[in-house]
């Protein structure tokens, strides 16, 4: 304790600091000895990042495209692809006809025609006929159209020949199979059919299709086996 007259004694400081002369404590107000703590501040990020609290300059994503726009870009893209289909399939089916032949007319008679193995040639194609045959004869369910060709190996090897692959179109659209029996008679009896054409050879002989009366034959599908895709002759 101090006596009236005696100054007053600063407190006790605790510890290893000394405090400064004259002061007991800091002020809890900032003073020209101790000014008020700034936080530093820092530039502002460049464009496309913001400033996070670690900072840590972060890049901002790209921003998504709406889903309207990326349709739309979808749908625009088909669209143009379909018209671009469209009109190469008209220019190319003006351009060919079925065979794959460039500007020309689809096949008829005596025009060669390819399958497989055979190239065949139609001659001719007559209907009308009740039977067929002089000595042994045939007579007809409706009437008989008459086809003669002619058949030629173009492969490596050799390949059955039959009639019964063959087959002919009506004009509505009706599938005709042809009449075998009736075609060895009009064949006056060869062996055209069911036979072994070897490469290069070549034979001629007929077809006899059994179609209704008043019935007409629209076109031929000539195949060089039953599992070929086959070729047509128009008539």
């Amino acid at each position: 304790m101090t006596g009236p007259d005696e100054p007053a004694k600063p407190d006790a400081w605790v510890g290893r600091a000394t405090p400064p002369p004259g002061r007991s404590h800091w002020p809890t107000e900032p003073t020209a000895e101790q000014p008020q703590y700034v936080p530093a501040s820092y530039p502002p990020p460049p464009p496309g990042y913001i400033l996070v609290p670690n900072p840590v300059l972060v890049a901002q994503p790209p921003r998504r495209r709406s889903g309207l726009r990326v349709f739309l870009i979808v749908v625009g893209v088909f669209a143009a692809c379909c018209a671009g289909g469209a009109t190469l399939a008209l220019i190319t089916s003006a351009a060919f006809d079925g065979k794959g032949t460039f500007g020309s007319a689809p096949p008829g008679l005596n025009t060669p025609v390819e399958d497989g193995k055979f190239r065949f040639t139609v001659t001719s194609v007559s209907c009308g006929h009740h039977t067929v045959g002089t000595i042994v004869t045939r007579q007809a369910q409706g009437q008989y159209c008459i086809v003669d060709l002619n058949v030629t190996n173009i492969g490596t090897k050799g390949q059955l020949l039959l009639d019964s692959v063959q087959k002919a179109v009506g004009s509505d659209g009706a599938v005709y199979g042809p009449d075998s029996t009736a075609g060895v008679i009009a064949s006056s009896g060869t062996s055209t059919w069911v036979n072994v054409v070897n490469p290069g050879n070549s034979v001629t002989g007929k077809i006899v299709f059994d179609i209704p009366d008043g019935a007409q034959l629209k076109k031929l599908e000539l195949h060089d086996s039953a599992f070929s895709t086959g070729t047509t002759i128009t008539l």
